[in-house]
Formats: structure tokens, C-alpha cells, sequence
């Protein structure tokens, strides 16, 4: 069974809500923690890491600052509330839940500076400040899978989408790890579900053809790797990873025997990423494998 997913990111957090403060002072303070997110996340998109962990870094130190005068506000806050005391955190100083979205958002970028496990500390600290914050889980089953991981990871994954069933990249996420794990049903089921929230995902799709060829079902797997390629050509900017799909439906074409079809994709393949002329050499052989040994 062939290994070659990459698990989807959830880059940030858009700024949690659900405290009231009680005066002028603590608002303007709260203002300012907003605004040094809204830069960090744009320090980010430029690809400034340093700058970008900076000023989550303040704006976490001035949501920690905040006084820990609030009221509360319904059901999910004393709901909330009980999560952190059956977690063992301490509710002695109490921290504005939107520093777990700065911390968040730091694990980000923490992690595309290849410091993973300072991003699973603050990954960490933003779920003991709040518990429910499903983005959170969601990456940090990611780089979990990234690090093979796979229960802790697999745990990870199942909190997100009970916390938000309609997350589509857990369930994509979720189906790589059980399709590595040889669980082709389970994975199928995730990508169905993934493909469900979100349709214009071309990787779910590429994957999903991944499985339905190892589960013998080559005509799906053509539609499936169809559609990704399909998906793929419409971005701004083509993703790389249609290589990928062009080779993977040629090679369902080789197996039915429709070389000519095969040819296209393969010259497809090498014109997105001359790199995989040696996998795509290997992949043929493969088939003509398979193909001598059928007859």
C-alpha cells in the first residue's frame, strides 16, 4: 500500500469571543491584543515568522494581563468551566480565552519554522485555557500524524470533530491516518464525509482514488483523480500535487489496459514535475508487473 499523504494545516484562529469586561480600561487593553493578532496574522502571510510569533507572543502577555473581573454568559461558559476543573486546571488566575487563539496562532508559526514541539506546548496551553477550541486539537493531531503519532494523533482528531462535526479537514486528516493503518473502509467513510462538508477540496478527492484503488475499484478511482486534477487546474496557482494525480490516473488507465490514455497522463505528470520521471518509471513497471502476471 503506497504512503504518500501530507496532512492538511489549519494555518490560524479567527479571535474567540465570550467575555464581557467590566470596565473602559480592560477594553482598551483587549483592543490592543486584537490588534497585535491582526498583525501577527499578517506578519504571517508574508512569510515573516519571527514577526509573526512577536506580536502573538503580546498579545498573549496583554490577554494574560487582562483582571479577572467577568460574568457569565450561559450555559457553554459554566459548560466550559467544568471541562478546565475535570482537566485539573487551575481556575486561580484567570486568562481572556482569546490568548488560546494567540497561542494558536504562535503554534502556527512555531511549526513553519520547524519548532515543532514549541508549537505543541502552546498548542497545549491554548486547550487548558479553552478546552473546546477545536482548531487546536485539529493541529495538533496534525503534527502528531506528521510525526507518526498515529493514536495520539487519531485522539486528536476524533475531540475536533466532536467538538465540530463539520470540520472537513479532520475528517481528511483523520481518513489518511486509517487508510496508513489499512482501515479502507474507514478511511473511505472519512473522505465521504470530508467530500460531504467541502467539495472543492482536491486533495480529499485524490486521496479518496488512492483508496478506492486499493480496494479494487479502479472505475472510481478514475473519477475520483478526475475530479482532483479537475480542481487542481482551476487554483490561482497550480498546486504540484497534480503530478501526482495525473500519475495515479494513468496508472488505473495501464490496469485497464487503455495505454493511450495512460500515455497522456504520464507526459501530463512529467510537464507539472520533471522530478517524478524515476517514480513514474518505477510505477510502470509495476503495472506491467501486475499485467504479466494476470495473463
Amino acid at each position: 500500500m503506497r504512503k504518500r499523504f501530507k496532512m492538511l494545516f489549519i494555518s490560524r484562529l479567527l479571535l474567540l469571543s465570550g467575555v464581557i469586561f467590566a470596565t473602559i480600561a480592560e477594553a482598551q487593553t483587549l483592543r490592543s491584543a486584537e490588534e497585535y493578532m491582526k498583525r501577527g496574522d499578517a506578519r504571517y502571510d508574508r512569510g515573516d515568522m519571527d514577526g509573526a510569533i512577536a506580536d502573538f507572543t503580546i498579545a498573549i502577555d496583554m490577554a494574560s494581563r487582562l483582571a479577572p473581573r467577568r460574568r457569565k454568559i450561559g450555559d457553554a461558559w459554566k459548560e466550559e468551566e467544568a471541562m478546565r476543573a475535570a482537566a485539573g486546571f487551575s481556575n486561580a488566575r484567570v486568562i481572556d480565552p482569546r490568548a488560546a487563539a494567540a497561542y494558536s496562532n504562535r503554534a502556527n508559526a512555531r511549526y513553519a519554522k520547524g519548532d515543532a514541539e514549541g508549537a505543541l506546548a502552546d498548542l497545549d496551553q491554548a486547550l487548558s485555557i479553552s478546552p473546546r477550541l477545536a482548531i487546536a486539537f485539529y493541529n495538533r493531531g496534525t503534527i502528531y500524524a506528521n510525526q507518526e503519532k498515529i493514536n495520539a494523533a487519531l485522539a486528536d482528531f476524533d475531540r475536533a470533530i466532536k467538538i465540530d462535526p463539520r470540520m472537513a479537514d479532520a475528517y481528511h486528516n483523520r481518513g489518511n491516518l486509517k487508510y496508513l493503518s489499512k482501515n479502507l473502509d474507514g478511511a473511505l467513510a472519512d473522505y465521504n464525509k470530508a467530500i460531504e462538508l467541502n467539495p472543492r477540496r482536491a486533495e480529499t478527492y485524490d486521496n479518496r482514488g488512492l483508496a478506492r484503488e486499493n480496494k479494487g475499484d479502479l472505475a472510481g478511482a478514475v473519477v475520483d483523480y478526475s475530479k482532483a486534477i479537475e480542481l487542481f487546474s482551476k487554483a490561482v496557482k497550480i498546486n504540484p500535487r497534480i503530478a501526482v494525480a495525473y500519475l495515479n490516473r494513468g496508472v488505473i488507465y495501464m490496469l485497464q489496459k487503455n495505454d493511450s490514455a495512460a500515455r497522456r497522463d504520464f507526459d501530463e505528470c512529467l510537464r507539472f514535475n520533471k522530478e517524478m520521471q524515476l517514480v513514474l518509471e518505477r510505477r510502470i513497471k509495476e503495472v506491467q508487473q501486475r499485467r504479466a502476471a494476470s495473463r
